[in-house]
């Protein structure tokens, strides 16, 4: 398809930006241009099996052909081993989130957090068992990097600044504070993160914007300011919108994907598990 032809679907999106199939015949044109790089970025799984489903299933139909996962795999949800399966088959990158700690749980943890750390530990530590799995699973998540570089773009779970600290799109409204300088000084261009399960897009000019305000869709320009985008979460979003969210990256245009998966089952299969806390299936109802 020609750049012209490209152009022409590019405005008839945004004279309708709320029509989601012009996006995707937008979409769809950058992905037969050859673009390069072109991978899908997910996180913040939280051991939600029917919401990794319905992204992985949404990723084939768009003919993405690489995943890049920033972490958090296992958490609050009911089939942490069956997500890290799918994590290692799929992803050719991952790296350790917050979450991901739960596979060792510290003694001062208590209550609520203690009990589902123990049982997702029930769940994944090495079993000596004639073709268990179980030792694969866990040396799969201790052995994540912290962050990972490519081309120049950094991929951290929390902040550039501290892989495990969490990053706000409200950070930005004290403007130039020491920890945005620092953050923006840890990477060349673009980081990629998740930690707070809410997408969008900080510059080092300090603005902040949701996917709403930008309509799932940012391009990358030459001598724009740097840029840390947060692709979401797969599992646990919080930005009041219950669907499963990933990003996808043509070359310098990032989409923002947001898709339906069958929430109440996940829900039901945490309300009959003793070991997590029932607000975090009724949370996946309202995104929050």
């Amino acid at each position: 398809m020609s750049d012209a032809e490209i152009q022409r679907l590019k405005r008839r999106w945004q004279a309708d930006p709320e029509n989601a199939s012009l996006r995707e015949d937008y979409a769809r044109a950058l992905r037969r241009s050859g673009l390069k790089p072109h991978y899908a970025l997910i996180a913040c799984i939280e051991s939600n099996l029917e919401a990794l489903n319905a992204v992985l299933e949404d990723i084939d139909k768009k003919g993405i052909p690489d995943i890049l996962c920033l972490g958090g795999i296992i958490g609050s949800g009911p089939n942490p081993s069956q997500v890290v399966a799918l994590v290692m088959e799929r992803c050719r990158i991952c790296i350790y989130g917050q979450t991901d700690s739960l596979l060792e749980p510290l003694p001062s943890w208590h209550g609520q957090r203690a009990r589902l750390g123990k049982w997702i530990q029930t769940q994944i530590k090495p079993i000596f068992i004639l073709g268990s799995s179980h030792g694969v699973h866990w040396n799969y998540i201790k052995e994540r990097p912290l962050q990972y570089e490519e081309d120049g773009t950094l991929f951290v779970h929390g902040s550039p600044r501290k892989p495990n600290d969490p990053l706000l799109l409200t950070d930005v409204v004290l403007g130039g504070t020491p920890k945005l300088e620092e953050v923006f000084d840890a990477f060349e261009t673009v980081a990629f993160n998740s930690q707070t399960h809410i997408p969008g897009v900080i510059t080092s000019k300090y603005e902040a914007m949701s996917p709403r305000d930008i309509r799932g869709y940012y391009e990358m320009k030459s001598g724009d300011p740097k840029l840390v985008i947060n692709v979401g979460s797969v599992g646990q979003p919080r930005d009041k919108d219950n669907r499963a969210g990933y990003v996808e990256r043509i070359g310098p245009h990032i989409f923002f994907h947001r898709i339906a998966y069958d929430f109440e089952r996940t829900i039901f299969k945490i309300k009959v598990n003793n070991h997590i806390d029932m607000l975090s299936g009724e949370r996946l109802r309202y995104g929050t």
